[in-house]
């Protein structure tokens, strides 16, 4: 069975969500990155993960997340802690 997933561009469920999981912002450091989707990280293992992260505030991470309109897919497992930073759909006109 497949998990549930939401999406939410709202910074204060984002940050609660990472947080409620241990995590904390980060970002790959170094390159330039052509997307930021690929750029912005959460780190949950403190140290032990296998990439090279750089800490971020809340609000630098925030920023580039607003800046390339993005939003945050993440699942309903609890225990899970794969989440995805995806375009933001455009709304179509009215």
């Amino acid at each position: 069975m497949t998990p549930h997933t939401r999406c939410t561009t709202d910074h204060e469920k984002i940050r609660t969500w990472i947080e409620n999981h241990q995590g904390v912002p980060a970002q790959i450091p170094g390159a330039t990155w052509a997307r930021a989707a690929d750029r912005l990280r959460a780190e949950f293992d403190r140290g032990r993960s296998e990439q090279d992260l750089e800490p971020l505030s809340w609000r630098a991470w925030f920023a580039i997340f607003d800046e390339h309109e993005l939003t945050f897919r993440f699942p309903d497992d609890e225990d899970s802690t794969a989440f995805r930073l995806m375009p933001r759909t455009p709304h179509p006109p009215r």
